[in-house]
């Protein structure tokens, strides 16, 4: 058997999620598959958030658990739980806008709630349409919030260290937006950083 190509980090699994929950309105077992990648997707993101930051221990960074996962992140971004908007400025004109956009505590909740139907059913579980239709609502609602944890290109809150001068900012970025920064930087352009922050949106 040859080994299948399976693309990892949160997107992918929310894509994969995406697929399966359209797939269980017609069959009712998909859903279960999307509720894994679900899973997944919450966990990977948590993990896409600690990975980059140098003064997280490389144990806090391999968690599984949710609740567990979700407090190392609180308090490696000092409890920050807001979305935050940083805009590159150079030679006075904004050049980029970049934001995290953080696993809700809402989405914290749903994840661990997840945990329910990723056992073997007991004999009372999803014997209703209420239930099933209960099911069908939390994914729905981890989806939309999921593809919002997943919509910004920063890796992290911008943080700077006691005493330090400088600010390390991570981010995932696009080709167009890559060769931007690298010709700011050739050229040794001043860059300004502006900070705002902002509650998540109410989806």
């Amino acid at each position: 058997m040859e080994a299948i190509k399976f693309f990892r980090g949160a997107a992918n699994h929310l894509a994969r999620g995406e697929r399966l929950f359209a797939r269980g309105k017609d069959d009712s077992e998909y859903y279960f598959y999307s509720a894994l990648e679900l899973r997944f997707g919450i966990e990977s993101r948590y993990r896409e958030y600690l990975e980059n930051q140098k003064h997280v221990k490389e144990k806090k960074k391999q968690g599984w658990q949710i609740a567990v996962l979700g407090r190392e992140v609180e308090q490696a971004f000092s409890g920050c739980k807001q979305e935050v908007n940083l805009r590159l400025v150079a030679g006075g004109f904004p050049v980029m806008l970049c934001k995290y956009t953080p696993v809700t505590p809402e989405l914290k909740e749903v994840g661990e709630r997840l945990g329910n139907y990723l056992h073997a059913p007991r004999d009372s579980d999803l014997r209703g349409l209420e239930q099933w239709s209960d099911f069908e609502q939390l994914l729905e609602r981890g989806l939309a919030l999921l593809r919002y944890a997943c919509s910004g290109n920063l890796l992290g809150v911008p943080l700077r260290q006691r005493g330090a001068k400088q600010m390390n900012v991570y981010m995932s970025v696009h080709d167009d937006q890559r060769a931007v920064i690298n010709e700011i930087l050739e050229r040794r352009i001043e860059l300004v950083m502006e900070v705002s922050y902002a509650e998540p949106p109410q989806l």
